[in-house]
């Protein structure tokens, strides 16, 4: 997959750390460049009738790279036992030597929370904690393969966590990487409408 990638903070760590951060970001793009249009296609075919775009493949295919490459999935941020604090919206998606990972193709809503909860994980706090971070990634939908991927117009995008960034940059002064996924090259996803809903259907382009 193509992809675009903005780099932010990082004049906020040591160059060990950023080193680290740098050898994450390398692996990870490995990973997106391993990933071709069939692929995606493929894994659409068990979500026929389900979904109205992409979003559902793309995160499996993306969870399925990072497990392979020894990343810890659905990391708890905090050991308290009150239950509010073991739900996902308390865990990190990904995990890896200190680094966050959070792959995000959720509604806008939650575009601000993707970008604190990795900044939260860094911080000391009076709950004791499960984990220290020393940056985020983020991997997220540009506008590009939001239209042709069939993704919903209130899906977060790059475009807009870079907008959000632009507050955030200052106020967090933590190592964050954005990742926006590009659309795929050879089909984009039309909506046919079954009982009343937008289902994804994949129209070959070349």
């Amino acid at each position: 997959m193509r992809y675009k990638i903005t780099r932010y903070g990082l004049t906020n760590i040591s160059e060990e750390a950023k080193n680290k951060l740098e050898g994450l970001i390398y692996e990870i793009v490995e990973q997106l460049l391993s990933i071709d249009d069939d692929e995606i296609v493929s894994e659409q075919e068990a979500y026929v009738g389900r979904t109205k775009s992409i979003s559902k493949p793309l995160t499996n295919i993306l969870e399925e790279r990072m497990v392979h490459k020894e990343w810890n999935k659905e990391v708890r941020i905090f050991q308290s036992n009150f239950k509010s604090y073991q739900t996902n919206r308390w865990s990190l998606d990904f995990e890896k030597d200190g680094i966050s990972l959070e792959i995000a193709f959720n509604h806008e809503e939650g575009t601000a929370w993707n970008i604190i909860k990795g900044y939260i994980s860094n911080k000391s706090t009076k709950i004791p904690k499960t984990i220290t971070t020393i940056g985020s990634i983020i991997i997220t939908a540009t506008n590009d393969l939001k239209r042709i991927g069939g993704f919903d117009g209130s899906i977060g995008s790059f475009e807009k966590y870079q907008e959000y960034m632009g507050v955030f940059e200052e106020l967090l002064e933590y190592p964050i990487i954005l990742i926006g996924l590009e659309g795929p090259d050879t089909f984009m996803v039309k909506h046919k409408n079954v009982v009343n809903k937008k289902l994804a259907k994949i129209e070959r382009r070349r």
